[in-house]
């Protein structure tokens, strides 16, 4: 490996940049990650664990030292990292294949938000989306168009992604509970809402893959958040994303059939758009215009 002609100074200031996973702004498209603090803590814990559960490595005195030595180390890791007993499950808002959506509270704080839980041993059957892009989503947006996530961490079994309550519930049940469509001013509300959140999105380099009103949520002010990332992609250079994946109802056709499905994704994106739009304003013909 040939020498840095950097200073030292200059290459631990990036090195702690790397490490803290700072970026300068979320709606500029995210560079992939190789490192952060929780990876650490985690490959930390992974070793500490294995060295101290194999009686053959504990038969080595350099690994019995090392398990002497940061014995009480992880024991304070333990008790001081994020875990599942610090907030009490209020109820159930969400359910689906990999996972579910529970309201809690933080038991010392009372703060309450919303813990999304994936099965670990569901998300590693995962060909589409992964958990990791769907975390970062969340943890790199600064914009008003996506929920902040507070925590994330996990044990044994499950994943755990604790985000910001969107207490006005989700745009399929806006709809739902109105025994009439929205009116004409609410409906352009939301049309252009989804699409200043959808083009938030793709500046940071991603695109959701299963827009539909049920992953369009309302904040307590009743303004639009984009939900549910665990289908969401990284673009490629092209802008491009190649696997096919959505709820059929909100799906081009093009992809249900496993067509070119390597084509720019705007093509399709403009057609789930189109689709979410037209459930929005109802009989609204007026309303019926591109959304860019």
């Amino acid at each position: 490996m040939e020498p840095s002609k950097e200073a030292i100074a200059v290459r631990i200031t990036r090195l702690n940049r790397q490490i803290l996973g700072k970026v300068t702004s979320g709606a500029s498209k995210l560079s992939k990650k190789t490192i952060d603090r929780e990876a650490l803590l985690d490959a930390l814990t992974v070793l500490y664990d294995e060295c101290n559960d194999d009686p053959v490595k504990k038969s080595d005195e350099l690994v019995r030292a090392f398990v002497d030595k940061y014995r009480s180390t992880l024991a304070e890791l333990r008790r001081t990292r994020v875990c599942y007993s610090d907030f009490e499950i209020l109820q159930t808002i969400g359910r689906g294949h990999f996972g579910e959506v529970h309201l809690v509270r933080e038991k010392e704080t009372s703060d309450v938000y919303a813990l999304k839980t994936l099965r670990k041993e569901q998300t590693r059957k995962r060909i589409i989306g992964t958990a990791e892009d769907e975390r970062d989503v969340l943890a790199n947006a600064s914009g008003p168009w996506i929920p902040k996530l507070q925590y994330a961490f996990q044990d044994n079994s499950n994943l755990y992604l604790v985000m910001e309550l969107c207490s006005g519930g989700d745009l399929a049940g806006l709809m739902a509970r109105r025994n009439h469509p929205l009116s004409e001013r609410d409906a352009g509300f939301y049309v252009v809402e989804v699409a200043h959140a959808l083009k938030f999105l793709h500046g940071m380099g991603y695109v959701h893959r299963d827009i539909k009103p049920h992953n369009i949520l309302l904040d307590r002010c009743g303004h639009v958040k984009l939900g549910d990332f665990g289908s969401c992609a990284r673009l490629s250079e092209g802008g491009c994303s190649s696997l096919a994946v959505g709820t059929a109802d909100y799906v081009a056709p093009e992809l249900l059939a496993a067509a070119d499905c390597a084509r720019r994704h705007t093509v399709c994106l403009q057609y789930c758009r189109g689709i979410v739009t037209t459930a929005i304003v109802g009989s609204h013909e007026s309303l019926l215009v591109p959304i860019g």
